[in-house]
């Protein structure tokens, strides 16, 4: 009897937990639901929970954190074995089933430590070259981080060198060129490809995309520079005014990070305004040229951007900064920065949580009406 009430109780709170989610504007739902099912063990459906979730909020980083943790609750064995089995035997197909697990869920980072293992392990397997350009790819066109995409033709170029007729290699060179808007460059290697595979739908249906390109007006670094460029603004050369709605939205979430304890301050800018809140009462400033915390967020945006080319590490995620009396967090997407400023009695993974759940509900209604 006890067990059949805990279970209807159970799907109780599933139940709403899931309704609630229908209209939240926020990945509050559907984090608390996944957790939900993580805390009764039942991680397939844990995960159909966060994938649906990303779906809506695809920079909630909650909800990437927690794919992640369930992903290696479901695969945890066999990661272990798998990387385990790379560092005693170091086998080929050991490594490409343990990259292949790193990217389901998107995990670019960990399978690019794997497969830069598996090229020390074997340094003359052009395989192990050709999935680092890969993953390298497939994160640049994430991110928009131009090192990726440099890193990743210099790899596919070496490959060239040691085999000049590798398909996979002319193929990957074509594709990225073609994103990048590379037009000559693109045609020159994807007519290398259709040599090795004349019939190849993929190859052919490029070739007929790069084929209707005009032929590009700057150099291949040029067009890189602009495509991370283009990505900081915003991925958009064109800004839309903030709505009466939008900014009304943006102030109240900002009051609500501002009254979290151990908050002194917060603040929010991107390419269309700059808004501050501080205090209990949550009094709200939107003059970014009279505010040093909207000064500061604008800095950090640019530094925190050519930082993270520079050094290759990818789009600029979130970050805490220790300054003495006083600390700083950092959430940023393309160009869009919250900083909240904090003293000691805070609760630092609370407001960590906040600030993403709020980025990414902002970010969310700013895609909607593109969407519609």
């Amino acid at each position: 009897m006890f067990g059949i009430l805990r279970n209807l109780r159970e799907g109780a709170a599933a139940s709403r937990l899931r309704e609630r989610g229908k209209n939240d504007v926020r990945p509050d739902s559907a984090v608390d639901l996944a957790r939900h099912f993580v805390s009764k063990g039942r991680f397939r459906e844990a995960m159909e929970v966060v994938s649906e979730g990303l779906a809506r909020f695809p920079y909630s980083q909650r909800l990437r954190e927690l794919q992640r943790f369930v992903w290696r609750e479901l695969n945890g064995n066999e990661m272990t074995r798998l990387r385990r089995a790379t560092e005693r035997d170091g086998r080929r197909e050991d490594f490409l089933e343990l990259i292949d697990l790193h990217l389901d869920c998107e995990d670019f980072d960990e399978a690019l430590l794997a497969a830069e293992r598996w090229q020390e392990r074997d340094s003359e397997d052009l395989e192990a070259r050709l999935v680092q350009a890969q993953i390298l790819l497939e994160r640049f066109r994430r991110d928009r981080v131009a090192a990726d995409a440099r890193r990743a033709v210099a790899i596919l170029k070496r490959v060239l060198d040691a085999d000049p007729e590798r398909f996979e290699a002319h193929f990957a060179l074509a594709r990225v060129y073609e994103f990048i808007g590379a037009t000559s460059k693109g045609l020159f290697h994807v007519y290398r490809a259709l040599d090795a595979r004349p019939d190849d739908e993929e190859v052919n249906a490029l070739y007929v995309a790069l084929s209707a390109r005009e032929l590009e007006q700057g150099d291949e670094n040029v067009l890189l520079n602009a495509i991370e460029e283009e990505a900081d603004r915003g991925g958009s050369g064109d800004v839309a005014e903030l709505s009466v709605e939008e900014r009304r939205q943006i102030m109240n979430g900002l009051v609500r990070l501002a009254q979290l304890n151990g908050v002194r301050r917060t603040a929010f800018v991107d390419d269309r305004t700059a808004i501050t809140a501080e205090g209990l009462e949550g009094r709200v400033h939107a003059d970014p040229d009279e505010n040093d915390l909207c000064r500061m967020a604008r800095g950090f945006r640019g530094a925190a951007g050519a930082s993270s080319r520079r050094m290759g590490i990818g789009a600029f995620r979130s970050c805490v900064l220790d300054c003495g009396d006083k600390s700083l967090q950092v959430h940023g997407v393309g160009r869009t920065i919250v900083l909240v400023e904090l003293d000691g009695a805070h609760d630092e993974e609370t407001v960590f949580a906040e600030c993403a759940s709020f980025l990414a509900a902002c970010l969310r209604r700013v895609e909607e009406p593109s969407r519609a």
